[in-house]
């Protein structure tokens, strides 16, 4: 049975099968995933790569590039972007020899609802000649257009990402009446409105956002056929629901679950039902701190270019390019010292970082003296400017050297003292809701973000920490944050006093259209404040999960995540009944059996039945979480193997900006 970092390398070698002197074009997500699988060495043998959307062929390089095969990668829909683009790239080379991979199989490529434009999806066959219509010449030796299950990358042991839907974002209640709106002016399902996001259907979303959804289920369709798994198949959320009800009704299903070897338990989590400690601005883990604070690597949903200047003479940032945090296949140091920076507080990770380069000094016979006494941050500085001007050491030892870089560069970031404060604020804002006497979390915000206040303490907040700091609130403890509309309008007219004086280029990041003027501002700051009110009902309708903040809790921790306590019910020895956890049944015993259990005693299957339980979370993970489950498995002693899968990893930064920009 193949494992989760095996079939995300082993899709790479069907295309180096191809990619002999090749020109190879990418898009953003399908790089993305052959920089986690082991990058450039999986297509060693290609002439070069290049960025499907760049200006790679450009009129200078059109000579150059001439002679050589072309080979496409892309993942998801086969856009009109990605059509015309195709079309200059191969009217301009005119290869003799063609080949596009697909991460979509044909099937659901042509069977995806048409676009708004109404121009259809085409099939592998009409792609083909597409491409025999552009590239325009006789002598065409080779033309192909294959799928190949480009979906998922592994970050660490048990952990991996999909690039290719890190903007498939969970639904909130305020999304409903725009969806309503484009159901009715569509005509679809006969003119019928959702009431709530629990009954709302597949047909009645946005186009973008079906298609969104069929690329996940499509992926993790293959994604279990490359594990041999069939799966007992569950969802948290009204998101996941559509998408458990999607996958559980592929026709491929049925073909998939039979030829299975093992099954495992997937289980389907919304991450809007807790944007806790999404919106936490204290880092509980290493790997948190250097993905909020590090910039990210350009088109990259994840990974982080990191300031490599320590090992090198050359100090012009520009001249060197930057390490990341991803780690070759066969690098089995780097990839526990990252899984390290995922499971371990920052200075526990921090002091595994400097055992590793004391190892590694040891390995390259490079002498080492270790400094009683002297911080960790420290002393992994001293170690990494012992491999300086040694080129050989650096190269065996990359892996371990970039993460190190990695770790000292967010220990020493100039933004620690913002995020402290704001992460000091945030813990005063709920502490206070313990007080009776105090004033709502809500009001208190109100209050801090008019300019007095902010020159009074000397803490400089930007827009974006007054929308995290309120996203925080409101999913933590719903209504109970705000005494009523009247304080929520109080805040809205505080948002645009501040909006008005904020940088117009933040205020775009979160979602504000046009200029910025009153009337814009207004617009935008009644969009946040009913998001926020949504926000507060998304876990309404729960008996099991509804609380995550207990006021007064004995162990002084009053905050219990929503996938801690998810894993928390599964593993329980006492088997509580799950009912917040809807179990979708594909094939007709399943689905009889299912009807049947509601009004007999036989029960549904429970996700730890299985040996293997997949928990992906669409909307995106913190490192932070991923512990926590960990801690919690080893908690009650859990023998299943949990892997845990996620659309990315997330920033407050993140958070924010997926809130304030509803991409539907």
């Amino acid at each position: 049975m193949a494992t989760i970092p095996f079939s995300a390398k082993e899709a790479w070698k069907k295309i180096e099968k191809y990619s002999k002197n090749a020109v190879v074009y990418l898009d953003a997500p399908s790089a993305e995933l052959l920089h986690w699988a082991g990058g450039m060495a999986l297509i060693s043998s290609c002439f070069c790569v290049l960025d499907l959307f760049g200006d790679g062929t450009s009129r200078n390089s059109v000579l150059e590039l001439r002679g050589h095969p072309v080979v496409m990668v892309v993942c998801g829909v086969l856009s009109t972007g990605h059509r015309s683009k195709m079309s200059t790239v191969l009217s301009s080379l005119q290869p003799i020899e063609c080949h596009l991979f697909c991460s979509i199989p044909d099937v659901t490529q042509t069977r995806l609802t048409p676009p708004v434009n109404n121009e259809s999806h085409l099939s592998y066959s009409e792609l083909n000649s597409l491409f025999k219509r552009w590239i325009n010449r006789e002598d065409l030796l080779k033309l192909t257009v294959q799928h190949v299950p480009l979906f998922h990358a592994s970050v660490c042991s048990g952990l991996f990402i999909t690039p290719s839907c890190c903007k498939l974002h969970p639904l909130i209640p305020s999304d409903l009446e725009m969806i309503n709106n484009l159901a009715t002016s569509n005509e679809t399902e006969d003119g019928y409105s959702a009431e709530d996001l629990n009954s709302l259907t597949f047909d009645m979303l946005p186009q973008h956002m079906q298609e969104n959804i069929a690329v996940f289920v499509s992926g993790l369709s293959n994604l279990l056929s490359e594990l041999e798994m069939s799966e007992d198949l569950f969802s948290f959320g009204p998101t996941s629901r559509l998408v458990a009800s999607r996958l559980a009704s592929l026709e491929s299903s049925h073909e998939r679950q039979k030829a299975a070897s093992s099954k495992c338990s997937l289980i389907l989590v919304d991450r809007t039902l807790d944007l806790v400690s999404a919106t936490s601005q204290g880092c509980q883990t290493l790997a948190d701190k250097i993905i909020g604070l590090l910039p990210r690597l350009p088109q990259h949903s994840v990974d982080v270019a990191v300031d490599m200047r320590l090992l090198s003479s050359v100090q012009d940032v520009e001249a060197l390019a930057p390490g990341n945090l991803a780690q070759q296949y066969n690098d089995h140091k780097g990839k526990a010292l990252l899984n390290s920076f995922i499971t371990m507080k920052p200075k526990e990770a921090i002091m595994e970082v400097s055992r590793t380069l004391l190892d590694s000094l040891k390995v390259e016979k490079i002498l080492a003296q270790p400094k009683p006494g002297k911080k960790a941050a420290a002393q992994v500085k001293d170690f990494i400017e012992l491999f300086k001007g040694r080129s050989d050491a650096i190269c065996s030892q990359l892996g371990a050297l970039q993460l190190a870089c990695a770790a000292l560069e967010a220990e020493n970031h100039n933004d620690n003292i913002h995020r402290d404060k704001i992460f000091a604020t945030q813990k005063v804002l709920v502490k206070s809701m313990e007080s009776s006497s105090s004033l709502s979390p809500i009001k208190q915000l109100t209050e801090l973000i008019s300019q007095e206040k902010i020159e009074d303490n000397g803490l400089r907040m930007t827009m974006a920490d007054v929308i995290c700091l309120a996203i925080h609130l409101y999913s933590l403890v719903g209504k109970q944050c705000t005494s009523g509309i009247s304080e929520d309008m109080r805040f809205q007219g505080a948002l645009e006093e501040f909006a008005l004086k904020e940088d117009k280029s933040l205020m775009q990041q979160l979602g504000l259209e046009g200029s910025l003027t009153p009337q814009n501002v207004h617009k935008w700051a009644i969009e946040m404040v009913t998001r926020l009110r949504s926000l507060a009902q998304i876990r309404d309708e729960m008996k099991q999960f509804k609380t995550l903040y207990k006021v007064g809790a004995a162990t002084g921790d009053s905050y219990h995540p929503i996938l801690t306590q998810l894993v928390e019910a599964i593993f329980n020895p006492q088997r509580p009944d799950l009912t917040d956890l809807q179990y979708h049944a594909e094939g007709l015993t399943s689905r009889l059996k299912a009807t049947f259990s509601l009004f007999m005693s036989s029960a549904l299957p429970r996700p730890a039945n299985n040996d293997c339980i997949i928990l992906f979370v669409i909307g995106g993970i913190t490192s932070a979480e991923v512990k926590q489950i960990r801690e919690t498995m080893a908690k009650y002693k859990a023998t299943q193997q949990v892997l845990v899968g996620t659309t990315s990893l997330l920033t407050p930064m993140d958070s924010v900006k997926k809130f304030c920009i509803r991409q539907l």
